[in-house]
């Protein structure tokens, strides 16, 4: 596997690319898309204010987040988070990486209870905070709300929009017969509850991560072609980043050509 042998997944943001070092006379060449789930999931569900903020001049999805999502925080004095983001010096950056740790765990299906212990907050405050979220993008819970009734249904939830890749739920069987006894135990219960939270999850990120893994993958086809003939080469691909090593004297041409392969 690609990641294994170290697991550069376990990696911070970004510090991989020390890990690749170019020969002598060559440059590593490192690209990635702008927001990639962010915008996969703007187009999948067609949500008109995603989409208008990415049409605009300066599309920070996060600070917007941010300002939506906070709102009903800080209109309460009383809680922690209204009382840290008090200090105006310290306000837009901790409000934007709070807003952008917003935007990807709703997206990875995260609840108020996982949420709060990455921003150092109350159960109550994260959970104002997705609700902001989704008042800020209507549609959004709307749509979610019918995968996870549809992957009810089916046994499946959806990995690829794009593709029509299926991800088939090896428990849904037993489910549904735990789902129709009339006085389940305790611990079927227990079971019925699990599933169901699981499936929520993966009807929230699998869609979205397993569209935006397809896209990356069908990027990375077109520039191993396109390379084929240069000195150059792929090295890795990593979340929503590929990195080459090429020549110097083509250096600037390989960077063009990973970001022609990524835009198509």
């Amino acid at each position: 596997p690609s990641c294994a042998n170290p697991n550069l997944l376990n990696i911070p943001s970004g510090a991989h690319r020390t890990a690749f070092i170019a020969p002598e006379d060559y440059r590593y060449c490192g690209t990635d898309f702008d927001a990639q789930e962010l915008r996969v999931v703007s187009d999948i569900t067609q949500n008109e204010v995603m989409m208008d903020i990415f049409r605009g001049p300066d599309p920070d999805m996060h600070s917007i987040t941010a300002q939506a999502a906070f709102r009903k925080a800080l209109d309460r004095p009383d809680l922690i988070v209204s009382k840290k983001l008090a200090d105006e010096d310290s306000f837009i950056n901790e409000l934007r990486q709070k807003g952008k740790i917003l935007n990807f765990r709703i997206l990875y299906g995260a609840s108020a209870f996982s949420f709060k212990h990455e921003i150092n907050a109350s159960e109550e405050e994260a959970q104002l905070m997705i609700d902001g979220f989704y008042e800020a993008y209507p549609g959004l819970r709307k749509h979610f709300d019918k995968l996870y009734a549809q992957a009810l249904k089916d046994g499946y939830v959806i990995t690829d929009r794009k593709l029509d890749r299926r991800r088939f739920m090896p428990f849904h069987n037993t489910y549904l017969k735990l789902k129709a006894k009339s006085k389940p135990s305790y611990e079927e219960k227990r079971q019925i509850s699990q599933y169901e939270k699981q499936l929520m999850r993966y009807c929230q990120n699998n869609e979205i991560q397993g569209t935006s893994a397809g896209i990356t993958k069908l990027a990375q086809i077109m520039l191993e072609d396109r390379l084929k003939e240069m000195d150059a080469q792929l090295v890795v691909a990593l979340y929503d980043e590929l990195g080459s090593i090429a020549h110097e004297s083509i250096a600037e041409e390989v960077f063009k050509i990973q970001q022609e392969c990524m835009a198509k």
